[in-house]
C-alpha cells in the first residue's frame, strides 16, 4: 500500500471536498489493481495520480466516484491519452 500511498490520499481529500465526508476504500482490492496496473502494464504511480485528479474535474458530480471505478479500464483508456500529453513517457510503454 505505501507505494499507492499518494492515489489514495488524493481520492480522500477529492471525495472529502466533494461530498464532504469520509469514503469507504477497500485498499486491498485496490491495492491489487494499482499494482497490476503499474506492473504489468508499466503506469507510474503519478499517472495513476494524475487520472485520479481528471477523473474529479471532468466527471458529472451527480454520481459517487468510487475509486475500482476510477481505476477501471473504461476511466483509464478515457483519460490516459491526457495523461500522455504531459508525460511523454507513456508512450515508451
Amino acid at each position: 500500500m505505501k507505494k499507492c500511498y499518494s492515489v489514495f490520499n488524493l481520492y480522500k481529500e477529492l471525495f472529502y471536498k466533494m461530498y464532504n465526508q469520509k469514503p469507504a476504500i477497500n485498499y486491498a482490492q485496490c491495492s491489487k489493481m494499482m499494482k497490476e496496473l503499474m506492473d504489468e502494464n508499466g503506469y507510474s504511480e503519478e499517472m495513476l495520480y494524475d487520472i485520479v485528479q481528471m477523473y474529479f474535474e471532468n466527471e458529472k458530480p451527480d454520481k459517487v466516484f468510487h475509486l475500482p471505478w476510477i481505476l477501471s479500464a473504461s476511466s483509464i483508456n478515457k483519460y490516459l491519452p491526457q495523461v500522455g500529453k504531459e508525460n511523454k513517457s507513456i508512450y515508451n510503454l
